[in-house]
């Protein structure tokens, strides 16, 4: 027989039930940060999916499983360390995490290089982020307001930011306002245009 810290099957299936939603709580919250969760689809069953209204049609994605592994010494079980549980729950949500954030910007990485979505800039900051800011594409929220991108930067890159002068300057401040201009007026247009295929003719 499988041996557990509890000596009741019923009880120790929901202390494990409901350590695992704690779990999942603190992943989502984490996750939140950097997707929003109305831009998450969720799959019950199945290995392989494929969306035929995506840029790529007729591109299948793989589910990839990731595994993660939680070790208690009996020991703090017996001398009832009740912060144990705490301890644990928090070191697998954060464990999870990483991974889920390393495997989002590798998705992400594999994508912009696979369609030459990249910038190349070189030593040049300011112009690395204008360039950047070109080839983003702007949205349109469900309330019509233009969507800005969230823009994700690793250390180095922020470091780089702060030590370029012409970041802060009143030039560069209006490129920036100037392509965001363009960049939004562009995204309403192309929504306008979205809706209009949705329009009942009067009969």
């Amino acid at each position: 027989m499988d041996q557990h810290a509890f000596p009741f099957d019923a009880e120790a299936k929901i202390v494990t039930q409901k350590f695992g939603q704690e779990v999942v709580k603190k992943l989502r919250a984490s996750q939140h940060a950097y997707v929003d969760p109305r831009n998450v689809q969720r799959f019950l069953h199945g290995r392989s999916w494929q969306s035929h209204q995506s840029y790529d049609p007729d591109q299948v994605s793989e589910l990839e499983r990731y595994q993660h592994q939680m070790d208690v010494k009996f020991e703090d079980i017996m001398l009832r360390n009740l912060e144990l549980i705490e301890n644990t729950l928090n070191k697998l949500a954060n464990e999870m995490t990483e991974t889920f954030i390393k495997s989002l910007y590798s998705t992400v990485t594999e994508a912009c290089d696979r369609y030459g979505n990249v910038v190349s800039a070189g030593n040049e900051p300011a112009r690395a982020f204008l360039e950047m800011l070109e080839k983003i594409e702007f949205g349109v929220d469900r309330d019509g307001n233009v969507s800005i991108p969230q823009i994700h930067a690793g250390t180095a890159a922020i470091e780089a930011f702060k030590r370029d002068k012409t970041m802060n300057s009143i030039e560069f401040e209006e490129k920036v306002a100037k392509i965001k201009d363009a960049k939004s007026a562009e995204a309403l247009e192309k929504e306008a245009l979205r809706k209009s295929k949705f329009v009942k003719e009067p009969k």
